[in-house]
């Protein structure tokens, strides 16, 4: 049987250069089996350097990133993640939220 991905964790930041690096760190302190979450990190036409730490920080979860080229607004962003989402489930999260186990 494949592993099928149950929660698509799907990130919005814009300008989250502040922000990113503890939610990072409060997601890879989760206890998960790491073929079950997915990691998607929307950035919102950041004019930051939000998308590159997000793509170079080290995830124990699979990760993708989409940066969208002008700020959409929120509602906007989330279409954009559950497009690419593989999971069964989306949890949204934006930013500045440090996660707690």
């Amino acid at each position: 049987m494949k592993n099928e991905i149950n929660i698509s964790c799907i990130v919005i930041g814009h300008n989250s250069v502040e922000n990113l690096q503890r939610l990072l760190d409060s997601i890879n302190n989760l206890n998960y089996k790491n073929s079950d979450i997915e990691i998607i990190y929307i950035d919102d036409g950041s004019k930051d350097d939000s998308l590159n730490i997000f793509n170079n920080y080290n995830l124990k979860y699979s990760k993708q990133s989409i940066g969208l080229a002008e700020k959409k607004g929120r509602m906007q962003a989330r279409l954009e993640g559950v497009k690419y989402a593989k999971g069964k489930w989306c949890f949204f999260i934006n930013s500045n939220i440090v996660l707690k186990h």
